[in-house]
């Protein structure tokens, strides 16, 4: 039983170290100059009469457009699905949302390389609209510290929470032993054990 307490508590202490160490990233990456000069470069260089491929409707609408709070994008290592600790990786790229009238239109691609944010892209519009609507939905607004597992090859996307539970966005392919509810969560162990059905 002591044993057990030690351990809860390790674990415990890790999450709320990396949770302060999200936030921290997270701070920085949106008061960083570059990263705020990169948005207006890529917002300028989307083609006059495309602005609906990037979520607007006009090229004024570019001009009000402020940064919500980034997601670190987590992938699935299929070599290592049947290690939990493992199986999910933190990657070095995050998606910004970049928002007009309190919703996502796209997200701007921001890599975390050696301390420095470098912009690499923006678009994903449709994959914008998703998460916002889902956030909305389900009143997931204000989670603090949230990230998206995204997985292109099986189409699941995942909103996951700082406590690591996994909010599917876009579900699994449908399959007779898996529960397809649109608002179901699943902690890491569960969802791992859903993706193997498909592995």
């Amino acid at each position: 039983m002591i044993l057990k307490t030690k351990i809860l508590l390790i674990i415990l202490v890790f999450l709320s170290v990396n949770v302060k160490s999200q936030f921290k990233i997270r701070e920085a990456m949106l008061a960083d100059s570059d990263v705020q000069k990169e948005l207006s470069s890529y917002l300028e260089k989307i083609p006059v009469g495309h602005e609906s491929y990037f979520g607007f409707t006009n090229r004024n609408e570019i001009e009000e457009v402020k940064l919500g709070s980034p997601f670190q994008i987590l992938t699935l290592d299929y070599e290592s699905i049947d290690i939990e600790s493992e199986a999910i990786n933190r990657s070095i790229l995050w998606y910004i949302p970049i928002i007009l009238d309190d919703t996502y239109r796209c997200f701007l691609h921001v890599k975390l390389v050696n301390n420095s944010f470098i912009v690499v892209g923006i678009g994903l519009m449709e994959l914008a609209r998703d998460v916002d609507n889902f956030e909305k939905l389900h009143n997931f607004k204000q989670m603090q510290n949230k990230a998206l597992f995204f997985d292109p090859t099986l189409n699941i996307i995942c909103l996951v929470s700082d406590v690591d539970n996994y909010y599917p966005i876009r579900e699994l392919p449908q399959c007779s032993d898996c529960d397809t509810a649109n608002d179901q969560v699943y902690n890491r162990t569960a969802f791992l054990n859903r993706i193997r059905i498909y592995d």
